[in-house]
């Protein structure tokens, strides 16, 4: 007998393992936002003003402080041919028979300190003239004020000086102090009321 073999019934596929989860998306890290570097705080305070407007020489006193400096040195030059040459000069006279100096024992020595005397004080005069003129050419008020201050003296010494010559009813002895007066006259007035522009607004 032959045993009959039922048909082979198809062996059920095994239910397969479920795959595993897909793992998660890579996310970079975010980097937090760059902080704005703090400003200091800042004192606040009003602008300042806008600079004053520097005030210019006039050409009255520019041509004052060249009259000062020409006469310093003219002046200065008188007083070094006084005191060089001056001495030697008189030192060639005899004033023993000048009247007057019948008690002095060497009236030449004393005419001649005399003249001596004169030609330092005329280089010291003059000294200043050159200072003050320099101190004006160059803008500075202590220049100003000195050179007022030789235009007032100096112009009455040559006031008087013209007095005494127009006593004598000499022209000539006139016409000399008369220039130097208008001239120290010139200088004093100028920078006394004529020493700088007024600057535009």
């Amino acid at each position: 007998m032959t045993e009959e073999r039922s048909p082979e019934t198809p062996a059920e596929p095994t239910p397969s393992a479920p795959p595993p989860p897909a793992p998660p998306a890579y996310t970079p890290p975010t980097a937090p936002p760059p902080t704005a570097p703090s400003e200091p705080a800042v004192a606040w305070a009003p602008a300042p003003p806008p600079p004053a407007r520097q005030e210019q020489r006039t050409t009255l006193s520019l041509v004052a402080g060249i009259l000062l400096v020409v006469l310093g040195v003219f002046g200065t030059l008188i007083g070094l041919l006084i005191v060089t040459i001056g001495r030697g000069v008189i030192q060639a006279f005899d004033f023993r028979g000048m009247p007057g100096t019948e008690n002095i024992q060497d009236p030449n020595a004393l005419v001649s300190g005399v003249i001596a005397f004169f030609g330092i004080f005329l280089l010291v005069c003059s000294t200043f003239y050159i200072v003050g003129g320099v101190g004006v050419l160059r803008s500075k008020n202590w220049g100003r004020v000195t050179g007022i201050v030789i235009g007032i003296l100096a112009g009455l010494l040559w006031l008087a000086s013209l007095t005494g010559g127009t006593t004598a009813g000499g022209r000539n002895d006139v016409a000399f102090p008369l220039i130097l007066l208008v001239l120290h006259a010139y200088i004093a007035v100028s920078l006394l009321f004529f020493w700088r522009n007024k600057a535009p607004a």
